[in-house]
């Protein structure tokens, strides 16, 4: 699970190639953005970006990874706004935190 939120966090990040505007939209702090594309490149065993000055861009190859990421991304956007849609009746089941 962790290892998808990751790939959240690297799709929002060379959206706009930048750690802060990332770090800004997830709502967590600029480090732990970067510490998050560290362990999944980590994981994954391959670069997935590099830093030309401020900006991120997308390492050689990984086109297609970014866009299965984004596309994970839109998928769980579609799926939050399905939750919070006012067709549905609101639940005391739980809290989304």
């Amino acid at each position: 699970m962790l290892q998808r939120y990751r790939m959240l966090v690297f799709a929002t990040v060379v959206q706009p190639g930048a750690l802060i505007a990332a770090a800004q939209t997830l709502n967590i702090s600029h480090s732990m953005v970067s510490q998050y594309l560290q362990k999944l490149q980590q994981c994954l065993r391959c670069r997935l970006s590099h830093r030309p000055s401020r900006t991120i861009g997308l390492a050689d190859n990984n086109r297609e990874f970014f866009g299965n990421c984004t596309k994970l991304r839109q998928l769980a956007t579609q799926a939050e706004r399905h939750c919070h849609s006012t067709t549905h009746a609101p639940s005391n089941r739980g809290n989304c935190r």
